[in-house]
């Protein structure tokens, strides 16, 4: 019962720490280029706008911001939990992917960042796993 309290909590663990590589990165990229803020959310033809008008630079970033995010998730539940056991990094992957396919669902976006969005975050999360595992 121990080993799955601590492999709950290092998953959770991930999932902020990967939030919070998330946020760092996306954050630089509004840094980066530059959006209006006075954009109304709730207007799904004003997003699709703004979406359409992105330099492919910012959307890039988003997705960099996703995979370093699952990388992070992935290395810190493995160093939590002490095991090589790959399971808990693959779903603390997995819950960023589910927030990231929830975000495609709120802002639209174009086909191939959605289809570059599914196939991230598990891969980046195996790695993040890998790059701390003991050998």
């Amino acid at each position: 019962m121990k080993k799955v309290l601590i492999a709950i909590a290092a998953v959770i663990a991930g999932v902020i720490a990967g939030s919070i590589a998330i946020s760092l990165v996306e954050w630089i990229g509004h840094k980066m280029y530059p959006v209006m803020d006075s954009i109304d959310p709730a207007n799904q033809e004003a997003l699709k706008t703004i979406i359409a008008s992105l330099p492919i630079g910012a959307l890039l970033m988003i997705l960099l911001g996703w995979a370093i995010g699952a990388l992070v998730a992935g290395m810190v539940t493995t160093l939590i939990i002490r095991q090589n056991a790959l399971r808990p990094a693959l779903y603390a992957g997995g819950v960023l992917m589910a927030a990231g396919i929830i975000n495609l669902f709120l802002i639209p976006s174009p086909v191939w960042f959605m289809v570059a969005t599914v196939l991230l975050f598990l891969p980046a999360a195996w790695l993040g796993h890998k790059l701390v595992a003991r050998k």
